[in-house]
């Protein structure tokens, strides 16, 4: 228990105090470590080194180990970064009452906040707009509900609204992005969840969104949840967005044909990247797929 071994304290109190040192240790290192506005997730291997290298002297060994398990998911740094200015860009968003208007209104004015992300590259432009009417057209061949569908649909409109403080360059990039850069990316997601979250009535929403980078296996981000810890929703919406993605011109490849997004998502459901039942229905019906993606371009 390091420092609080010889004190004549109940065993739970220990833990508690120790759990707590430990917490603000890693707030201390992070306000350090990023003080040039440096991204968390690039900081993260040097600041779970420092607190291993305090294991069993300043650290139980015990909360280390549990500190270890949660510092591998990015939704916990991302957590305890200093998000103002993310609140600020779309509290707008959350005043707008959508909960309260017809579903047709509120596509409208989400097409708005979707055009606005994908505006910020051209490599991207539609994406949003494809990646909702694809996850609809998906949720109807698996005979989901209206109201589901009509969810899905806002879900994939918004799911990259996180990117409103993704640098554009990255997005506009011809080549791989460093680790720094890629780690600023991953927070789009967790961004996404932050922002839809504040609005009443998008809760399913706001989940389903921010999980389009999880995969199957647990492997993807922001939270590395996997299987059954996965709404059939946010399966769905993984799938519209590799889709998609797949089918428009990207800085570093052309617009791929049917056959070859088939192709690779029938690799990414081998590997537990992509759930298989969903990548089958896409198969079973790919031409519609297929419209559906691009249905303006």
């Amino acid at each position: 228990m390091g420092r609080l071994e010889n004190l004549n304290v109940p065993i739970n109190v220990k833990q508690f105090a120790n759990c707590i040192f430990l917490v603000d240790r890693v707030d201390i290192l992070i306000l350090t470590t990023c003080k040039n506005n440096t991204n968390v997730l690039f900081e993260t291997d040097g600041i779970i080194k420092v607190i291993n290298s305090l294991k069993g002297t300043w650290f139980n060994p015990e909360i280390v180990d549990s500190f270890n398990q949660v510092a591998s998911l990015e939704a916990f740094w991302l957590g305890l970064e200093n998000v103002d200015g993310n609140k600020e860009s779309l509290s707008w968003v959350s005043q707008s009452g959508l909960q309260k208007i017809a579903f047709d209104d509120v596509k409208q004015l989400i097409n708005i906040f979707s055009s606005i992300v994908d505006a910020k590259s051209s490599f991207t432009h539609d994406h949003s707009d494809g990646v909702g009417n694809l996850a609809r057209y998906i949720g109807g061949c698996m005979n989901l509900s209206d109201i589901q569908c009509d969810k899905l649909e806002i879900a994939g409109l918004l799911h990259d609204i996180g990117k409103l403080r993704t640098p554009d360059d990255y997005l506009e990039k011809p080549s791989k992005l460093s680790d720094e850069e890629f780690s600023m990316l991953k927070q789009h997601s967790f961004d996404t969840y932050k922002i839809l979250s504040t609005i009443e009535g998008l809760e399913d929403v706001a989940l389903w969104a921010s999980q389009h980078h999880e995969h199957i296996d647990g492997t993807g981000y922001p939270w590395h949840l996997k299987g059954n810890e996965l709404a059939l929703e946010a399966k769905i919406l993984a799938v519209a967005d590799c889709f998609q993605a797949l089918a428009q011109n990207r800085p570093y490849r052309v617009a791929l044909e049917p056959k070859e997004i088939i192709s690779i998502l029938r690799k990414e459901a081998k590997e537990s990247h992509l759930d298989e039942s969903i990548v089958g229905v896409v198969d079973a019906h790919l031409e519609g797929c297929w419209r559906a993606s691009l249905i303006n371009i």
